[in-house]
């Protein structure tokens, strides 16, 4: 149909409370034109234009008639690329005072021809190897036929074209349709255009790539992981994409400081520009100091439907108080990377944990939370009550991943845990737990009858106190996950010989090794530092490991005396409730 028809339909837009005249060519259908019209880049286009104006208003653009000349979909996503031709005039106002009584208006014809594809989002990633501190980058390869280039290098990319969709999220799903790394937290991802250009009305929502002829605005984000020279070797070179959709990908590592060289891409040189500027403005941390391990080291829940899986590095939260202070812990294991908090009623802080993690914007699910019924619920039949009461002052979610009985009071313990059951039937809690069980507390409650079986237990493990006969009854006997509560010991375990040698036999702290034991006896490990620095250091275990001759150095660090000691104080504990 041409444009010359009498009878073709009538196309418009309102533009400053006008109606803009719309026509399009032979090769664009009636239906594509409407869609084009409702589309998000054709949307912002005109909205950008509304907004620019010169201070204090002299100059603006108006549009007066828009053809459009093509458009190419994006198969069920609509439209992809749409070449426009607009009549636009430069309106240019002699007096800039609102209230004059007259004001001289001269208008200039501008040339508006225009490919509108939309804005989108490019990740600078930055890849900390734990093994030899070397910091790689990685870099997508593709042919790019607008180039004539075969083999293009560039930041992974992607278009905004999702409504539903934030930037943070667009760059997640990016880097897992283009990458295969799965960001589980967004927050990690340091938005480069708002940080350096916030309050500005250009630059902020984004950088323009191409101002004589397209729209494209690109927000540059920027992320920090951890690896492993395993991990590298996993990525480099491997091909990715939605090759449905004629993407055909390649991944490339190459060194952090050669990113820009080695591409030559305009995205990756502004990336690194504004990286090394806003960190000299002290708005983007010292490199690695946002990193977090690309990999999450977890546990399957045993006798849970589904795939619910336990982070094995735990932030154990007693002793954070219930104060700004220990928000301020809080907050620090979020940005370390701790996903899995454990608390209990006794710490008096389910509240603050539960303030905390909402006010990260991190969803309820990417996180693991533990708690705990302390032993006066128990004894006063209370067990119902205190667990709703937990779970009102987390308000985070609704439900606990697992609840533990905190201790085995005598007489009582049974009962408590026939009440968890009712509990996790009633959705309030996913899984039941206990917490220094002995094997024989174990076997009387098995014997009772219960239904649900438990799929922790948690007590105190570390190379200065190990029982492995206890380890191995609970894990390979009755398939359940042993939890480390001090997993770092007491007094003055992180200065004995033996661990401070086999630390800087791997150049890792002590902590690190005490940590890297409990992980490779497959234990869920629970730490508490106040420091994020100490925080990311407890979590950075997963570069190395220990040899079986260090891990039998670590083993026989507990001594007999030190278990029965142990043994005495449970027991008398026990006995005092």
């Amino acid at each position: 149909m041409s444009n010359d028809d009498n009878d073709k339909e009538q196309l418009s837009f309102s533009f400053r409370g006008q109606s803009v005249p719309v026509t399009w060519s032979a090769a664009v259908s009636l239906e594509q034109a409407n869609m084009t019209l409702v589309s998000k880049p054709f949307r912002n286009w005109v909205q950008r234009i509304e907004s620019s104006k010169s201070s204090p208003g002299q100059r603006q653009i108006q549009i007066e008639s828009v053809e459009l000349q093509s458009v190419d979909m994006f198969g069920a996503r609509g439209v992809g690329f749409a070449k426009i031709k607009s009549h636009c005039k430069l309106q240019i106002t002699s007096n800039s005072s609102q209230e004059a009584a007259s004001e001289d208006v001269t208008t200039t014809n501008l040339p508006g021809i225009c490919l509108l594809r939309g804005d989108a989002v490019a990740i600078l990633v930055a890849l900390f190897c734990t093994e030899d501190d070397t910091v790689h980058s990685l870099l997508v390869e593709q042919p790019r036929i607008p180039i004539a280039q075969v083999d293009c290098l560039e930041l992974p990319a992607g278009m905004m074209d999702d409504d539903t969709q934030t930037i943070k999220g667009m760059a997640v799903k990016e880097m897992e349709e283009e990458c295969g790394i799965v960001i589980e937290d967004p927050s990690e991802l340091i938005d480069l255009s708002q940080l350096a250009f916030e309050g500005q009305k250009v630059g902020a929502d984004g950088i323009p790539m191409s101002q004589g002829g397209c729209d494209e605005r690109m927000r540059l984000l920027y992320l920090e992981k951890f690896v492993t020279k395993a991990e590298l070797d996993q990525m480099r070179n491997r091909t990715t994409g939605l090759r449905e959709e004629g993407e055909v990908i390649t991944l490339r590592i190459v060194p952090y400081e050669d990113v820009w060289r080695v591409s030559a891409d305009s995205k990756a040189i502004i990336a690194r520009f504004l990286v090394e500027q806003l960190r000299k403005e002290g708005k983007v941390p010292d490199p690695g100091k946002l990193a977090t391990p690309l990999l999450e080291p977890t546990l399957k829940l045993p006798h849970t439907a589904g795939n619910i899986r336990m982070p094995q590095l735990a932030f154990g939260c007693y002793k954070v108080p219930d104060s700004s202070q220990g928000e301020e812990i809080l907050n620090n294991a979020i940005q370390a990377g701790y996903r899995h908090f454990d608390t209990a009623s006794y710490y008096n802080n389910e509240a603050t944990v539960g303030r905390v993690l909402k006010r990260s914007g991190i969803p309820r699910d990417k996180f693991f939370l533990a708690s705990k019924v302390w032993n006066d619920a128990q004894k006063e039949g209370r067990v119902r009550e205190s667990v709703l009461q937990s779970l009102e002052a987390l308000d985070f979610g609704g439900y606990w991943d697992l609840f533990l009985v905190h201790w085995p009071v005598p007489n009582h313990f049974i009962e408590t845990y026939r009440e968890l059951e009712l509990l996790q039937q009633q959705g309030k809690i996913k899984a039941i737990g206990l917490s220094n069980f002995s094997i024989d507390e174990y076997e009387t409650l098995v014997q009772s009858g219960i239904r649900v079986p438990p799929v922790v237990n948690q007590f105190e493990v570390s190379p200065f106190l190990y029982r492995p006969e206890d380890v191995e009854y609970f894990q390979q006997k009755h398939n359940m996950i042993v939890s480390a509560s001090k997993a770092m010991h007491r007094g003055g375990a992180l200065n004995n010989d033996v661990v401070q040698a086999i630390a800087k036999a791997h150049n890792v702290t002590p902590a690190q090794v005490m940590i890297r034991w409990s992980l490779q006896k497959n234990l869920v490990v629970l730490t508490m530092s106040s420091s994020l620095e100490h925080q990311r250091q407890n979590r950075d275990v997963t570069g190395f490991a220990l040899s079986d001759e260090e891990m039998s150095r670590l083993d026989s660090l507990t001594d007999e005396e030190t278990i029965k000691a142990r043994v005495a104080l449970e027991e008398e504990r026990k006995k005092s409730m």
